[in-house]
Formats: C-alpha cells, structure tokens, sequence
C-alpha cells in the first residue's frame, strides 16, 4: 500500500515519501499519511529545541581605560549543532568593579580581572574573561608648591594617577626623586625633607613604563635668620654737687 505524506507546517517539520520527518525549526505540526482510496491518518509533531551549548563572541577582552564598552554576542546550538532562537539570557559578573554587561554591551570598570557568565534557564552556561589594565596617561602631585623656612622641616607629598577617560588608577608604584639634593631630599614615599637653602623639583613618576605622564612638584627651601645681638650703649649720667654747708643752693649771681 502506498501513502502520500505531508506536513502541515514544513517552516516546522518536513516529511518524506517514505514517512521520514525532519525538524526544521521550534513549532508544532501536523503529519498526514493518505492511502491511494483517500483514507488518512495523521500524528502531531512538536519541535522543542533544547540548548546543549553557548557560544560567546568574543569569549576575551582587554581593556586600557575605564568607562569603556564593547558589545558581546552569545549564541545557543542545540545537541546537533543547530542554532537555537530566542534564549533568554542571564548575566552574571565575578566583579562588577571590574566589568559588568548591560542591553549586550561589556563595561569596563578598575583594574582587575572579571569572568562573565551567560546562563540559560536550563542552567546550559558560558564565560568571557575581563580584563581591565588602566594606562596611566596623566599623574598629578599634590600640594605642588612648597616652601619650608626651617632646616630639617617635612612636607608628605602625594601622587595621583588617571587614565585616558581622566579616572582614577590605583594600586600604582611612583619613583619619587629630586633634582637637587643638598636642598630638599625625598624619600620612597613622598617625605621631602628641607636641608639646604635654594629650590630643588621633586618628581613623581608611575613606574610601570617610562611611556607615563610624569608631574613635577617646586620645593623653595629657606635659611633661618640669624639673630644678632644689640648691646645698647648708654652715656654715664653727669655728678650732681651738692652744697656745703653755709654754701647757697642757688646759683651765684654775677654783678656788672
């Protein structure tokens, strides 16, 4: 006996001559067998693809600045190697100071490293690793003038490091030094220490490569004036003669 087969939905499922059915595509169908007399039977097909893997693009990124964004794509397949539409999605980071994913775009946060996670609600997963490596383009030194009146005297300077989008880098190494020593010395973290009058510039430089923004700070180092003694020379008062007796107190009158 021979059967015609067809599908009511091939977009779903096709149906061979010989009763063989393929899925196609996520739906529902019917298969019908009519024999040569017009008899007929039929069987409903559902194709449900289940999601065996996920594919991120890319699976790696870098970043040199913070405040950045790239787009990500992630695909799901099925056991065979089909492409399975309209998966929902969730993400998830390891760090969100690091690197964080919104409407399919990857933002880049600190210097870290973060892993990225797409899962699907069958618990099917895939990672991206972040990572996130700040350029120091820009240092600053604060405060950036000095001036000391007393040898031996200190100032703790700090040193700031940003980035291209003018953010924050931490976790950064500076080279302190100073251009003239017997005026003002500076230690590994930034103590200057006036020692000898005159000006002297005080360097801070990040220290991962010599390719960084470097700032560079006056110091005006003052001597202290000596004090001189003044002895106040005073003229020795005139004697006073007092009379004797039967002598007259008044001055003596000259007759013409």
């Amino acid at each position: 006996m021979r059967f015609a087969w067809t599908s009511s939905n091939e977009a779903v499922a096709r149906v061979t001559s010989t009763g063989i059915v393929e899925a196609v595509a996520n739906g529902s169908a019917t298969i019908r067998a009519t024999e040569s007399g017009g008899a007929s039977g039929e069987a409903g097909v559902t194709v449900e693809q289940v999601v065996a893997t996920l594919v991120l693009d890319p699976d790696t990124m870098t970043f040199l600045t913070r405040l950045d964004s790239r787009p990500i794509a992630v695909a799901a397949y099925d056991a065979l190697g089909s492409y399975v539409p309209g998966v929902t999605i969730v993400w998830t980071s390891s760090d969100e100071d690091v690197a964080y994913i919104s409407d399919g775009f990857v933002h880049s946060g600190y210097t870290g490293e973060a892993v990225l996670t797409a899962t699907t609600p069958g618990g099917v997963s895939a990672t991206a690793r972040i990572t996130v490596h700040q350029v120091v383009t820009h240092v600053t030194v604060s405060p950036h003038h000095v001036t000391f009146t007393l040898l031996g005297a200190t100032q703790k300077l700090s040193a700031s490091a940003y980035d291209v989008s003018l953010s924050d880098v931490f976790e950064v190494t500076f080279e302190w030094a100073s251009s003239d020593e017997s005026v003002a010395t500076v230690t590994s973290d930034g103590l200057v220490e006036a020692v000898g009058s005159g000006t002297a510039t005080i360097t801070a430089t990040e220290s991962e490569t010599g390719e960084y923004a470097e700032a560079t700070i006056t110091v005006e180092v003052g001597t202290l004036s000596a004090l001189t003694a003044v002895t106040a020379s005073v003229a020795p008062a005139s004697p006073v003669r007092h009379p004797k007796a039967g002598e007259s107190s008044r001055p003596a009158t000259r007759l013409p």
